[in-house]
Formats: structure tokens, C-alpha cells, sequence
């Protein structure tokens, strides 16, 4: 399940509904797998800016209070999925840090180090805010779910590093691209590798 428009409701995306309503879910179902809530909370477009605009500041006063805001909406989109799925496995994988502090490039052009360090501070009251919504849904309802947390797996290979798991700032036609702070390939096979680990 993808990381944008699973935390409210019945809400579309480029004329998709959101996978909990697609009827994929039912009791046959043994695995699930979810990333939700960097785009919800706008971290992807916060960074696109800092990095195509870097004449203004990056740091987003509301940002901390809007990823809080998320916590009870993301409580319910991982309650529906379990009750949708009863018998699943819930994996529920959270975001690796995106920078290196010490190691900018023109992947992270218009993010100085103080900016890196605050981006990557947002990612972790996400996944806090991530990891007690799933804790909730598991000691509360008794569900089969986990938190997982992907940075072991993505040190060293961060924005900028000599063998980055996750795309810097991209654009396409001259504008930012849906791919910018991504995992590439190599960070998608890291994915699934946690996945593995934890079936």
C-alpha cells in the first residue's frame, strides 16, 4: 500500500480509490504490507522546495503539530486494513533518514546541513507517531502487526552516499518530480528485504 491518501477517508488519488476500498482486503488475505503518511503530512513537497528554492527557508514551523495530527487518522487506516484482513500478517515499514549531514550533493542541492538534520528529525516523529499508532492497534485489538524501522538497513546508503538507496531531488519536463526522495531500485529490494525478515 502506497504512502500517500490511505490516512483519511474515501479520498482519490489521480482517479484511484484508496486501496482499503478496492476490495483486495477480506480474510483469504495473509500479508499486508504499508507505508503511509510522508505525503499526507507533506515532507516530499517541504524538501522538493528546499532543494528548488533554496533562497527560502526549509524548516516548516507546523510541520511537527501536523504529523502529530496524523496519529488517531493513522490508528484508523491500520484498524480498517486489520479488520478488512483479520487473518494477515501487518507490516507496517516506516521512512529511513534521507540525509547524511556531513554528505551533500547536488541530489540534495538548496539543503544545507542544518536543514538535513531537521528533514531527518521530521522523518523520525513520523515514524514514533507511526510505530505508536501500530503498537495501539496490536495491544488494544489484539492484531497480528509490526513497525518496522528501515534505517539499519538504509545507513550508509543515504542521499549523497557512495551507494544511495533513495533518489535525490529529480524533475521531469522542468518540473519536480514524484520520484524526488524515493527509494531507488536498490532501496526498494531493501524493502522487501525487511519485509522478509519479518513475515
Amino acid at each position: 500500500m502506497p504512502s500517500t491518501g490511505t490516512t483519511g477517508g474515501p479520498r482519490y488519488w489521480w482517479g484511484e480509490a484508496p486501496q482499503t476500498f478496492q476490495g483486495a482486503l477480506n480474510a483469504d488475505t495473509d500479508l499486508v504490507t504499508v507505508t503511509i503518511g510522508g505525503n499526507d503530512v507533506g515532507l516530499i513537497p517541504v524538501m522538493i522546495r528546499c532543494s528548488l528554492t533554496p533562497t527560502v527557508p526549509c524548516e516548516d514551523p507546523d510541520m511537527p503539530l501536523r504529523i502529530q495530527e496524523r496519529a488517531a487518522q493513522l490508528y484508523r487506516t491500520y484498524s480498517a486494513i486489520a479488520a478488512k484482513a483479520p487473518n494477515a500478517r501487518i507490516i507496517v515499514l516506516g521512512y529511513p533518514r534521507l540525509f547524511n549531514p556531513s554528505r551533500l550533493c547536488l541530489g540534495a542541492a538548496g539543503i544545507d546541513p542544518w536543514e538535513a538534520e531537521w528533514l531527518n528529525d521530521m522523518g523520525d516523529l513520523l515514524n514514533l507517531e507511526i510505530s505508536d499508532a501500530v503498537g495501539r492497534v496490536r495491544s488494544l485489538e489484539g492484531r497480528n502487526i509490526v513497525f518496522v524501522d528501515p534505517n539499519p538497513r538504509f545507513e550508509g546508503h543515504r542521499v549523497c552516499e557512495d551507494d544511495p538507496y533513495l533518489r535525490g531531488a529529480t524533475t521531469s519536463g522542468g518540473v519536480a518530480s514524484n520520484a524526488s526522495y524515493h527509494p531507488t531500485f536498490l532501496g526498494h529490494a531493501a524493502y522487501a528485504a525487511l519485509v522478509e525478515e519479518n513475515m
